[in-house]
């Protein structure tokens, strides 16, 4: 199996602010050209947004269904670990690297318990 089959947007449970809430909503304007980034600033920042990439991918081919078909189309994603901090990634859609506080910007904290 491959993500192209495999990933769903009706896989995911997405809540903004402890609400429900549509892949649509939590990535705007996604569009063929978006791209996924991670900001990362603390060393293990990135391991409580593990859902964040599978949507971006689920994305990346529901925006054009014809990439399902075409195995040898993957969609960009990228990590930038930027220094310390307190675990918190910033994903962004075609941002520039240092709109840390862009409004496209989604803040993740992750947890310790």
């Amino acid at each position: 199996m491959h993500v192209v089959t495999l990933l769903k947007a009706n896989m995911f449970d997405v809540e903004i602010d402890g609400k429900p809430a549509s892949i649509a909503e939590a990535l705007p304007d996604w569009n063929p050209h978006a791209r996924f980034g991670l900001v990362i600033d603390d060393a293990l920042g990135g391991i409580g947004a593990t859902h964040l990439p599978q949507i971006a991918i689920t994305s990346f081919y529901d925006v054009k269904p014809s990439r399902r078909t075409e195995l040898t189309v993957y969609p960009e994603i990228y990590a930038f670990l930027i220094g310390k901090g307190m675990a918190r990634m910033r994903p962004m859609i075609s941002g520039r690297l240092g709109a840390r506080s862009s409004p496209r910007a989604i803040t993740v904290r992750s947890s310790t318990h």
